[in-house]
């Protein structure tokens, strides 16, 4: 309920004694707070067979970084859900491959092309952030926010020369953030050379850390204060 809150832009309500809740529960809520102020819509509104919406799509676009959508796909039954998910349907941007990160279970989902097919658990929920693969690295999820990056991430930029993705993220205190990028194309290999904050970021004593694994980098932000913090991942891919 919570996600579903969260990604369909609904008014958050918490009737828990917070002090009460297990620190699991509480993440679920630091996770689905505050709104995304983006546009949600349901894409099974009109599908009789299924009510409430089970399907959900967000879309977001800030001046200085690139489309963000997040699929959200809930199961309201006490039975598993085997989802085929045509894409042609879901106003995802036309691609002829498309790759997503599954939220809750951070994990990185096999490329797909045509349809989304996955099984949604009983009483349960699928978050998926869902690009186009590029030939090149690209944030595909953070940690923050259910969202993953609508709500937190103010730019994001490839710089093709110095083979480099930068990017401004908003960053709570003390929130252990992690960046995921996807690092792999079906022609080039890419592999991670350094990362690092702004010299300012530095200073305020906000630290970067990464590590890589079949072509997804995690690059972990620690900051002692809430703050926006200019972030640089630099690549090579054999060229140099």
């Amino acid at each position: 309920m919570a996600s579903w809150n969260a990604v369909a832009g609904q008014m958050i309500s918490l009737s828990d004694w917070l002090p009460a809740l297990p620190e699991e529960r509480l993440d679920i809520i630091r996770r689905s707070i505050p709104g995304h102020g983006a546009t949600a819509r349901p894409l099974d509104l009109f599908n009789v067979n299924a009510w409430p919406p089970r399907q959900w799509l967000v879309t977001a676009q800030r001046p200085n970084s690139p489309r963000r959508d997040v699929l959200g796909l809930f199961n309201w039954s006490n039975q598993p859900e085997e989802l085929s998910l045509p894409l042609a349907r879901t106003g995802l941007p036309s691609a002829g491959e498309y790759v997503a990160f599954d939220f809750w279970n951070q994990e990185l989902l096999p490329p797909f092309k045509d349809s989304l097919r996955l099984t949604v658990p009983a009483a349960a929920c699928r978050i998926l952030a869902v690009r186009p693969l590029l030939p090149r690295p690209f944030l595909i999820s953070t940690s923050r926010h259910v969202s993953q990056g609508i709500l937190e991430v103010k730019t994001e930029a490839w710089d093709a020369p110095s083979k480099s993705l930068s990017g401004t993220s908003a960053v709570v205190a003390d929130d252990v953030y992690e960046l995921r990028v996807v690092a792999y194309a079906p022609l080039t290999g890419w592999s991670l050379v350094k990362t690092e904050v702004s010299a300012s970021d530095s200073a305020a004593g906000v630290s970067i850390t990464a590590s890589a694994t079949n072509g997804l980098v995690r690059a972990v932000i620690k900051s002692p204060v809430s703050r926006d913090v200019a972030w640089s991942l630099h690549f090579s891919n054999g060229d140099r």
